[in-house]
């Protein structure tokens, strides 16, 4: 895995609507201005990087579920939430298993 495969959460929004645009989508699709305000970051949430199949697999779950569409950070938020609730020894025995296998021997 390379540090490449990661995105973060907040930019993966703007990446679609900039790949619309860079399909030549046209200017009715472009996204609207934002309203006064509403550009801001959400205080409680920070930027948080992750591996881009994991970004595809959240995405594909943000598609299942019903219009509208549940922002990615409540999806990602209840992700973590459920594992630190349910399985924490398991998440820190994954992220050492998966710091072992990035680091060059």
């Amino acid at each position: 895995m390379k540090p490449v495969d990661l995105v973060f959460l907040e930019e993966a929004a703007m990446e679609q609507s900039a790949a619309s645009v860079a399909s030549g989508a046209g200017l009715a699709n472009l996204p609207k201005s934002p309203k006064k305000g509403m550009n801001k970051r959400d205080p409680d949430f920070k930027p948080t990087l992750i591996r881009k199949e994991n970004m595809a697999a959240l995405r594909k779950l943000q598609k299942s579920t019903p219009k509208p569409h549940l922002d990615l950070k409540y999806i990602c938020d209840a992700c973590v939430q459920i594992a630190l609730e349910v399985a924490s020894d398991e998440v820190v025995q994954r992220a050492y298993a998966l710091s072992k296998r990035r680091k060059p021997s």
